[in-house]
């Protein structure tokens, strides 16, 4: 970003954020610094009062921060930060060690924008999401800064949402002295892309500088609001205490920044003549249209096509009503495209503000054993260390109400279990890897049969990162006859959406977020566990359960998929009952989200202290041995035995490839089809109903699953719940899998291992691997499903007519 000089942009109208203010700006100039220049720039001299500043964050697109804006009302300067050499381009921080110091000037420039601005006494200086902001400030630029204060610290609003504090703090309705109003709609366009590029995107600029005007207009109009809140002083804290905490953050950085800013849905449509309200129907649970969205629709009519902009008025199940200004009656709406990223899930505002409380230094990291032995070790070697009054044996023996379930469990499963019900400090994390088949729910299941049955223990949580995961464990308890739980689910995900996968779970057993305000101590009285996604722990209205059923023993299903980062906000919430933590996973399956492009995000599993307590679960049921063994030696490093007892034998193919030498086509999406493997699979598909096998479709891109799922619903067949893309698999299984690989002159998806293993580790009785022979006995041969091929003694490859016929 360097520059051989400032540049100015000056903008002579008010913010349009909030209307009618006669206080503050008139007008808003930005100065762009280049930081070569900053030494020399006039932005000491500019700020040198106590009126308070706003400060505010231009990231680049891997979540770096590249610019600061600072404001006092009246001006506006923007600072622009050089990127240092060996930047990664795939959003983690470069080796500080690997890099070279910056040059002397830029050092120097620093130092006075510490001292002067960032540190300084006078005033204070106030930002939206400050903790983030601080935490980029001392990893990207190594700045320190103090007297700051977090906006949305100084409110109440759950949702740590930038209008929920705007809202309360000058209120919706007009100020009736100073005559101010909001304007929702320019607020959430405002926070909508903090991507700082002003050659690519000129309102960016605009945007960051408006943002820093918002930040120090909040505290001018309504300071006392902001007299009891917290300061962040990251100048006195010790680096060691700033880093564990700032990985934490800058990981929540860069994953939001992987947010869409915008969504085109699939849906139908429906327009009330009299109100020309629109309601708009999803297809697709993950592109449904969401409450409180700006939309863009294009409109065809009489007169031809126009675009027309709407608001989402509010959502319920797979329907949302939509108001706009354009008489819609008559016309068809063709397109659907939502602006704006999505806000905060509850567990990110709750990560969040986890973090701004150990920054503001009312909740302290060395107070927390979970932080402490997770985040930020004693010992070098990881030995764990916990609270002497936590080994404290009960004064009475545990209650024994009946005797356990007959449990039919292998020696690895039965070591897993052993390790999840010991009390002792060893114990107190506890990680299981399960490889697939090898029984992961079954080693959950019997743990909470002996928890409670043998020992008379309560206070147990059972949480995934799926709502799919946490019904799995249902309906493992309900096949052990164990029914003392309740499972806590939103409406979002399961009113008109997804009913039907709770079809075997008790009715009585389920609680959906809107009942949570109706619940009494009495609805839990015989409850012993609970079941819910990790999200759903960061719930408004989870005390609701908590005060009935402490958080004594937590069990994490799907751990592996979890970013550690986001267990943070638990353990401060917990801390006081939590006393075990078990987590359930494999590190050779589907990463955490983001980490093929943040590729120093960790789940549990990747936490290197923790990996004495892995135990490893040894023999797989699932797939055939032929299968299995393979998978086994490529993966698991021979590791992972096979079910001997397996109804598949040696004598049975399990594993059929279907020759089709056709070629991926790119979508705009940047997903991929294959139309040739698509007809292939749509001819397997058509043979296994005929034959009234169970079988499901998997394949790695959402264009090939769409595409396969059409030409099925066109042919007549049972097409609902039967394809998917891999990532939407993992932890399901089916009899057959029909494989389409898509892929045919590049790896790409291929490239990735833990992917690749979810993908041909799903059948119990048989797979089908549609691909090009060329491709995987060349390109693709490194691939696992191109070792796959070649382990087979020896593959067996289906002709067309045998598939047509089907002769398998």
């Amino acid at each position: 970003m360097s520059r051989n000089a400032p540049q100015f942009v000056t903008r002579s109208v008010l913010p349009e954020v909030i209307d009618g203010v006669n206080i503050g700006l008139k007008q808003l100039c930005t100065m762009r610094i280049p930081e070569t220049l900053i030494a020399a720039s006039d932005v000491y001299t500019v700020f040198n009062h106590a009126r308070p500043l706003g400060i505010s964050p231009g990231y680049d697109k891997t979540g770096r921060l590249i610019a600061i804006s600072v404001s006092d009302g009246d001006n506006c300067r923007i600072i622009e930060f050089a990127q240092p050499p060996g930047a990664g381009r795939q959003g983690h921080r470069a080796n500080p060690k690997a890099s070279p110091p910056p040059p002397k000037s830029i050092v120097d420039g620093r130092k006075k924008l510490q001292d002067q601005i960032l540190c300084r006494i006078m005033g204070g200086i106030y930002a939206f999401d400050m903790g983030p902001l601080a935490m980029s400030l001392h990893v990207d630029l190594n700045l320190r800064i103090s007297n700051a204060v977090d906006i949305q610290s100084s409110f109440s609003a759950h949702d740590r949402s930038p209008l929920s504090s705007v809202e309360a703090c000058v209120g919706k309705e007009p100020d009736p002295i100073h005559k101010i109003k909001i304007k929702a709609n320019k607020l959430d366009k405002l926070f909508l892309q903090p991507i700082y590029d002003p050659e690519a995107d000129p309102n960016s600029l605009l945007d960051l500088a408006e943002r820093a005007w918002l930040s120090q207009f909040l505290p001018s109009y309504a300071e006392t609001a902001f007299d009891h809140a917290k300061r962040i002083n990251t100048e006195m804290m010790e680096s060691s205490y700033l880093s564990s905490i700032s990985k934490i953050s800058n990981d929540s950085v860069k994953l939001d920044q992987k947010k869409p800013t915008q969504m085109t849905h699939k849906f139908s449509q429906s327009i009330d003549p009299s109100t020309n309200q629109v309601r708009l129907i999803s297809s697709e649970y993950g592109s449904r249209i969401r409450g409180d969205k700006n939309i863009k629709m294009t409109v065809t009519g009489p007169n031809g096509e126009f675009r027309t902009k709407g608001t989402v008025a509010g959502s319920s199940g797979r329907s949302s009503t939509v108001n706009t200004d354009r008489q819609l009656t008559s016309k068809a709406i063709l397109t659907v495209t939502s602006v704006g990223r999505d806000d905060k899930t509850s567990a990110e505002a709750q990560r969040d503000a986890t973090i701004l409380r150990f920054l503001q230094g009312t909740e302290k990291t060395s107070d927390n054993p979970w932080y402490q032995n997770i985040w930020s070790p004693v010992n070098a070697d990881g030995l764990l260390v916990w609270p002497k009054e936590w080994s404290q044996k009960p004064s009475q023996p545990p209650r024994i109400s009946k005797k356990p379930a007959e449990a039919r469990l292998n020696g690895s499963q039965q070591t897993a279990v052993n390790c999840m019900l010991s009390e002792v400090d060893d114990h107190r994390i506890v990680l299981v890897q399960g490889p697939p088949g090898t029984g992961k729910t079954s080693v959950i299941a019997s743990f909470v049969d002996f928890s409670v049955n043998a020992f008379g223990r309560t206070g147990i949580w059972l949480v995934a990162q799926s709502n799919v995961a946490v019904k799995n464990i249902a309906e493992k308890l309900i096949s052990s006859s164990f029914l003392s739980w309740k499972l806590l689910v939103s409406k979002d995900f399961h009113f008109e959406w997804h009913e039907h996968l709770y079809a075997k779970v008790l009715t009585q057993n389920v609680i959906r977020s809107e009942a949570f305000r109706f619940v009494s101590p009495k609805d839990l009285k015989d409850t012993n566990v609970i079941l819910c996604t990790i999200s759903m722990l960061s719930n408004a209205q989870i005390k609701k359960f908590t005060r009935s059923i402490p958080v004594r023993t937590l069990v994490v299903d799907e751990a592996s998929q979890i970013e550690v980062g986001n267990y943070i906000s638990i353990f401060s919430q917990f801390q006081s009952t939590l006393r075990k933590a078990c987590f359930i996973g494999d590190d050779k399956q589907l990463p955490p989200f983001g980490q093929e492009e943040i590729q120093d995000l960790q789940s549990i599993f990747e936490v290197a202290h923790l990996n004495k307590h892995v135990r490893f679960l040894d023999t797989q049921y699932r797939m055939p041995p032929q299968i299995g063994d393979i998978i086994s030696q490529e993966v698991y490093d021979g590791k992972l035995k096979s079910n001997p007892q397996h109804p598949i034998t040696s004598e049975t193919t399990a594993c059929y490839f279907i020759d089709v030498p056709g070629k991926e086509k790119p979508l705009e999406s940047g997903s991929f089809v294959n139309e040739l493997e698509a007809f292939a699979a749509l001819t397997l598909a058509t043979k296994l109903q005929e034959q009234g096998k169970n079988y499901r479709v998997i394949t790695p891109y959402d264009g090939q699953r769409n595409y396969i799922e059409s030409q099925m619903q066109d042919a007549q067949l049972d097409w609902g719940d039967k394809c998917f893309n891999v990532d939407s698999f993992q932890g399901n299984e089916d009899d057959y899998i029909i494989v389409s690989v898509v892929r045919s002159h590049k790896l790409g998806f291929l490239n990735n291992l833990r992917r690749t293993n979810v993908m041909l580790t799903r059948c119990k009785k048989g797979m089908f691997i549609i691909s090009s022979i060329k491709f995987l006995t060349t390109i693709g041969s490194e691939s696992l499903v191109g070792k796959l091929y070649k382990e087979m003694s020896p593959p067996v490859i289906l002709s067309k007519a045998e598939v047509d016929e089907g002769r398998f």
